[in-house]
This record gives structure tokens, C-alpha cells and sequence, in this order.
């Protein structure tokens, strides 16, 4: 007789075949440092979820995990840098080895040690017509050799040791719910809790049939023993008893011989964003802020001095006092009294906008009327200064775009407010709008009003100030700035001269300025200056002169006079010599939006799209792709570029956060004092070759021992433009580990430089 299957295997095996996978990862960190030289910057000023660890609270944000002490010291952070994949962190986790866990957004589970060091990872997603879908990770709780996953369509069951870690099962059936996101999970005794946006359940921790569903219990609308807020958002147990955390109030649970019944603990009509006990003490974090309960009624946290904001999140270090986290950004301490504070870094998770000169960078996320920017952020190359319109003479923050000048201020251009200086010399601030200046708003019940929107700011060589006033009354559409304050303006024309004003950036390269808009391209020849206008020569370019697209978001020139244009729809080049528009397709899996381009002193051409980074070698021949998978850039989704052609670095703003890369590719050094090289000490234990940085072209490198025995002749312009060595002589022998002298020579003969290198074996 054939044996019929129970209800729970047969769920187990359908759990099996829609089979939640996990794929496990070890990086060890000298493949990290082998990526290039990266550093990233993130916003870490909104943790979803604290953990005190019994020294540091630990906190998961979305532009990674930090650590800090009871005084709010950062002590550590960790960022895709250290090893973390996945910056966008929902919960962090500490198991009984003291190990760190982070679940993050994008799938990833991520293990540290107890001081911070990268483990491992692990990628949770669903196999879906051959594509891996990532699951959401919303919570985690560690039990013994276990780790609870709360995750997008169910709970994963992790054990923390078995293989280097697996998923031991897979639950997405509870009571009549199935496949339904779970945001919280909690183990109490011999039960593993869970809550989701429609009720909160429990079964025997222990129990073999797990993904059967009739193994749960389930309160919701059709179950509710006295549950009247089902969106459970947090599950705790404070004095033998067990508490649900929801979007109305705190619920305490109580058992009966069947299955249990609530009843209504306090906070009513508060939103209860986390519940945390310590040893007398049951804490909530609300939409109005801290609460505590020691047993008898809820409390407003020692509510003199505090904001009144809502909070996330909250850590209780005992002796010292609460730590919490506000919703929206920073936190706050209270150890006698309420002090604010803020993760030192950029403010604000996106970076659309981005501008550097050596070590003088200015970055921030576009405002908009609806949501206004976080902060425009400075950062001098060791320190962070946020500005906003609380804290500077930004007039508000509805920042859009910025400039540098030689003098080293740096201009801000408004959506609806004008411009903006400010002076770093004296830390002052000064604005131009219609009543100080020539901008002009844009069109309001038939005239002019003062909501003046810039959207593109540039300077040119001679320290003159272009200005992109977006939609401005009467053709009033561009302006330049000169030092000694003279206004002028260049008007919009339907003749030879510029085409519209809808820009979305201005550069300038040489005698060419040249206008990116959403109806194409206007190219500026100023000849003999912009002012002399019978010596201007205009050129508009769209798509009947061949672009792919007339929405132009950025613009360069390279070192043959290639105009290159980021379109919408990918990216053209003009071809001066010929006369002529064309196109040139981006890698597979790339584009075909163009963000930002940025072309560097060697003629490589770096462009920013919302998959990753790419660049085009100087012929125009090799494309190299820069992604989250094969490099430490922060974020796929590139935004804004910003290089730095004297040292090579390439400023990344993605979606994500900010990159430093630097590329190594610098402007060549005509005079050759700058050239030097790297990696020091050189050697196969570093890299297959040591390079010879800012060489120019022509140049010569010769290479001899300490006795003066030549070793090497090099011509400058190999690899790409930059010179290397092999460690090899001219006979093809390895040389011997040790001091050797190299002498660069330029083609002229007229500049050389001496050095030496150390070759280690």
C-alpha cells in the first residue's frame, strides 16, 4: 500500500522547489585592497536599528553600520571598504560569540568579529525564470547556534555554524498568510515570534515542521483575542511577559490554555517603532519620542530639553543613560541631559551633485520644492562641514548646483532662490537675486518674478562665473560674472546664439563654452573673448544633427578637440576635422542614460551611468566597467563625476553615497618634477609591475642599479599612458630584488628628473 505524503511535507517540498537560496562569499582583504585605491563616503545619520553590545552601540544605517561610545564617539564604521556588501542595513545583530551581524536591503547577510574585522557574507535571494531576485532583509535574532531571519516573503532559519553557515529552513507559510513580508522577529523561551503589517504569530522554536503552516499560531483581523493594531512593527519580553510593539500602542500578551490573548498596554495612538527591555526597565521607541515602563505605566522619558521628534530606534547603556535615533536624521544622548549629535560625513544618502579641486570638495543631493536638500556638504580632506540654511547663509535648501573659484569660494545655485557665495577665507556668505542683480525670475502673471532657478554654474580660466539661469523671464537665460563684478548676459536667441535655456550644465574647455540643455547642445566658440560678440561663433547640435537624444546632461572635450556629449539615449561624439555627429554604443548591461563625463588629462574618457562607471581608453578603443561586483565603487547608480586631473582622482556621487577613486591616470607633467612611483616598495608581492605616474609623452625612463649598470630603457606612453616596468632587463631576465635609480628624461631634453625605487622579491 502506497503511504499518502502529510500536509507538511508536501509544503516542505513546495517551499524547496520556490526554493529560497543562499550563496556564500569569502573575501579575504587583500583582495579587497587589490580593487584600487577607493575610499567611500555615506550618510549614517538615519540607523534603523541599534544593538548595545555591552562597550559600543552598534548601529545599522542606510549608508552602512558605525560604532559609538556612551559619549556618541564614533569609534568605527563599516563601509563597502572594510567589506560590507550591501550599505543599505535594515538590522544588526550580535550572536553569543560576540560575532557582528548586518542584514541589508539588497539580500547580503553580513558577518564581522567582535572588533569590526570582515568575516564573510552571505547572499539571501529567489530563483525566479533563472534570475536571482535578492530578498529584502528586514530583522534578525540570534538564538544559541541560530540566527532568525525576517525577511521579504518569510523567515529564513540560519544556523550560524553548520558548513560556514546555511539556511537550515525556509518559512513562508504561517496560519492562513503565505509569502507575506516579515519585519520583526523575536525568540522567547521556546518560541520563535514574528510580526508583519497585518498581525503577529508564534510556533515551537524546536518544532521539525516549521514550514507547514498549521504550525503557527496567528492573530490578525480574522483572530484578533484582543489585538486591535495588527501592523506589529516590534516583539519584546520584559518580566515574563511578552510585549507587541505596533503602528497604535503597545500590546502585552497573556497565556490562556488555548492559544493566547492581548490586551492593550499602554501608548495608544502612538506609533511604537521598536520595544527594548534592559534588566527593570521595558523602553519604547514612538513617533513622539522615548517611553519607559518599570512595571506599572508608561513614562515619557525625561522629557525636558528633548525635540519632541520621532524616533527609529533607541540603545540603553546601563550607567549612563539613553541613546536614541530620530527618524528623519542624527541622534540624541541623554546622560543628565539631552545632546544632540551627528556621524561626521556627508549628510544626505544621494549625491547628484559633486565638485572638487585637489583637496576641496563640494557635494550634495539636489533639493527639490517638495523635499528639500539634507545639506551642502564641504569636505577639506580630513574633516566634513554640512551646511544648511539653519546653520550658514544658504538661503535655503533648495540647492541645486555649485562652483568653485580660483579664489577658492564656492558658488550655489538655487532652484527658486538665485545664488549664493561663500568665502572660506572669512566664513562669509553673500546672495544675488533680482534685487542685487541682473537674474531675472521666471515668467509669473505676466512678469518677471524673483523665483530664480540656476541650474548650471562653471568657471572658466579667467575666473568669470557662467550661469545657467533655468526658464528665466524674457529670454533672460545666461550670465557671466566677471571678477570685478561686471555683469553680462547672454541672451537667448532664435538666430545664431543660444537655443534655450533649459540647462543642465555649462562647461568650459578653452575657448569653448559649451551649453547642455534639454533640447540639445549649444557650443560657444568665444575667439578673442566673449564680449567681443563679432568673434563668437555659435554651433547648436540635436538630434537632426545627429544626436541620439536632445536631452544633454553633460559635456567634455578631449585632447584631439572631440566634442563628447552624455545624452539621454547614450553617447555621440562631433568630430571637428570632419564635421560630423556620431555615436559610439556603451558595453552591454550599461546605460543607455549618460550621467555625467568627465574626460582626464591622458584623454580617457570616465562616464557615469545608473549601472556603474566606465571608462573609454584615450583611442577610443577598450572599455573598462567599475561596478559594486568587481570594484569598491559605492553605489551602481552614478550621478555626478568630478575629477581632479592634477592628482587623478575621480570624485564618484552615486545614489548611494560618495567614491574617492583614484585612478592613477594624472595630467602628465611636462617638466617631469612631478613623476613618481607606485606601489612603493614595488615587487610581484604588490603587483605585476611597478608605474611611473604623470610621464609625458616622448618621454624617456632609464633604470640602473646602484652601480650605475643600466637595467632598462622605457619610452613613455605604454599601458595606456602611464609607463610601467616589468621588473625585467633588456635581455627579458628578471632582475634581482633591491634599490635601483630611475632617470626620466621629457622629449625635449630640456626637464629630467632622478629617483629611486626599492624592488623586493
Amino acid at each position: 500500500m502506497k503511504s499518502r505524503m502529510k500536509p507538511w511535507q508536501i509544503l516542505l517540498i513546495i517551499s524547496f522547489l520556490l526554493i529560497t537560496l543562499l550563496e556564500y562569499k569569502s573575501i579575504s582583504r587583500a583582495e579587497i585592497n587589490a580593487l584600487g585605491d577607493w575610499s567611500s563616503f555615506t550618510d549614517m545619520n538615519s540607523a534603523n536599528e541599534f544593538k548595545f553590545d555591552g562597550e559600543l552601540v552598534w548601529g545599522a544605517a542606510p549608508g552602512g553600520a558605525f560604532a559609538i561610545d556612551s559619549d556618541g564617539s564614533v569609534q568605527q564604521k563599516l563601509t563597502n571598504i572594510e567589506g560590507l556588501k550591501g550599505l543599505e542595513l535594515n538590522a544588526v545583530e550580535i550572536d553569543s560569540a560576540g560575532n557582528l551581524w548586518l542584514a541589508s536591503q539588497n539580500g547580503t547577510l553580513n558577518k564581522f568579529d567582535s572588533d569590526g574585522n570582515y568575516l564573510t557574507y552571505y547572499f539571501i535571494f529567489k530563483r525566479r525564470n533563472v534570475i536571482d531576485e535578492p530578498l529584502v532583509l528586514y530583522d534578525l535574532h540570534a538564538d544559541g547556534e541560530w540566527l532568525w531571519i525576517a525577511r521579504q516573503e518569510g523567515i529564513s532559519k540560519f544556523s550560524i555554524y553548520n558548513n560556514g553557515g546555511e539556511i537550515q529552513e525556509n518559512i513562508e507559510h504561517a496560519g492562513p498568510f503565505s509569502r507575506e513580508d516579515i519585519k520583526t522577529v523575536f525568540v522567547e523561551n521556546d518560541r520563535i515570534w514574528f510580526g508583519f503589517e497585518e498581525g503577529v504569530g508564534y510556533a515551537d522554536k524546536d518544532s521539525p515542521y516549521l514550514p507547514d503552516g498549521s504550525e503557527w499560531t496567528v492573530f490578525y483581523e480574522g483572530n484578533p483575542q484582543g489585538l486591535t493594531n495588527f501592523d506589529v512593527r516590534s516583539i519584546s519580553y520584559f518580566q515574563g511577559q511578552l510585549y507587541a510593539g505596533t503602528a497604535s500602542g503597545v500590546f502585552q500578551f497573556h497565556e490562556s490554555a488555548d492559544s493566547g490573548w492581548w490586551d492593550v498596554s499602554g501608548l495608544g495612538g502612538s506609533a511604537i517603532n521598536s520595544l527594548r527591555a534592559s534588566a527593570d526597565t521595558l523602553f519604547a521607541a514612538t513617533d513622539n519620542g522615548p517611553y519607559f515602563n518599570s512595571g506599572a505605566s508608561w513614562n515619557q522619558y525625561n522629557p525636558t530639553g528633548y525635540s519632541g521628534m520621532e524616533i527609529s530606534d533607541l540603545a540603553y547603556i546601563p550607567g549612563e543613560g539613553l541613546v536614541v535615533a530620530y527618524s528623519d536624521i542624527g541622534y540624541a544622548k541623554f546622560s543628565g541631559q539631552w545632546e544632540e549629535f551627528f556621524i561626521p560625513g556627508p549628510r544626505g544618502l544621494s549625491c547628484e551633485e559633486i565638485i572638487a579641486a585637489e583637496d576641496n570638495l563640494w557635494a550634495f543631493s539636489r533639493g527639490s520644492r517638495d523635499e528639500p536638500g539634507t545639506a551642502v556638504n564641504h569636505y577639506d580632506g580630513a574633516s566634513w562641514q554640512n551646511f544648511n540654511a539653519s546653520n550658514s547663509g544658504l538661503v535655503n535648501n533648495i540647492f541645486y548646483t555649485a562652483a568653485i573659484d580660483s579664489s577658492g569660494r564656492t558658488w550655489i545655485g538655487y532652484w527658486g532662490k538665485g545664488l549664493s557665495v561663500y568665502d572660506p577665507s572669512d566664513s562669509s556668505w553673500a546672495s544675488f537675486d533680482s534685487t542685487n542683480s541682473p537674474l531675472l525670475g521666471v515668467l509669473s502673471e505676466g512678469e518677471a518674478s524673483n523665483y530664480i532657478v540656476i541650474t548650471a554654474l562653471t568657471l572658466d580660466a579667467q575666473n568669470n562665473l557662467w550661469i545657467g539661469n533655468f526658464r528665466a523671464f524674457d529670454s533672460h537665460a545666461a550670465y557671466v560674472l566677471q571678477p570685478d563684478s561686471t555683469w553680462n548676459e547672454i541672451p537667448e536667441s532664435d538666430e545664431d546664439g543660444l537655443s534655450n535655456d533649459l540647462f543642465t550644465r555649462i562647461v568650459v574647455r578653452g575657448d569653448k563654452v559649451m551649453f547642455a540643455t534639454e533640447e540639445g547642445l549649444d557650443v560657444l566658440d568665444v575667439g578673442s573673448g566673449f564680449k567681443v560678440e563679432s568673434d563668437n561663433q555659435w554651433r547648436h547640435f540635436d538630434v537632426n544633427s545627429g544626436l541620439i537624444s536632445n536631452i544633454v546632461y553633460d559635456v567634455d572635450i578631449d585632447r584631439n578637440d572631440y566634442i563628447w556629449i552624455a545624452t539621454g539615449q547614450g553617447l555621440n561624439y562631433y568630430d571637428p576635422e570632419f564635421d560630423y555627429v556620431d555615436s559610439l554604443p556603451l558595453p552591454f548591461g550599461f546605460g543607455p542614460t549618460i550621467n555625467a563625463l568627465e574626460i582626464d588629462g591622458l584623454g580617457n574618457k570616465w562616464i557615469g551611468t545608473s549601472d556603474g562607471l566606465l571608462k573609454l581608453s584615450a583611442d577610443n578603443s577598450d572599455w573598462i566597467s567599475y561596478t559594486t561586483e568587481n570594484s569598491l565603487l559605492v553605489n551602481n547608480e552614478v550621478l555626478a563625476l568630478s575629477l581632479v586631473n592634477a592628482t587623478g582622482v575621480l570624485w564618484i556621487g552615486t545614489s548611494g553615497g560618495i567614491s574617492r577613486f583614484d585612478t592613477g591616470q594624472e595630467m602628465p607633467d611636462p617638466t617631469v618634477s612631478s613623476v613618481s612611483t607606485y606601489p612603493s616598495p614595488a615587487g610581484p608581492k604588490f603587483a605585476d609591475r611597478v608605474y611611473f605616474s604623470r610621464v609625458p609623452f616622448g618621454a624617456e625612463i632609464r633604470i640602473y642599479t646602484v652601480a650605475g649598470e643600466l637595467v632598462r630603457k622605457l619610452d613613455a606612453g605604454n599601458d595606456g599612458g602611464l609607463t610601467s616596468w616589468n621588473y625585467k632587463n633588456d635581455s627579458g631576465e628578471s632582475c634581482a630584488g633591491g634599490v635601483y635609480i630611475y632617470h626620466v628624461i621629457n622629449r625635449g631634453k630640456d626637464y629630467s628628473k632622478t629617483g629611486k625605487m626599492v624592488l623586493i622579491r
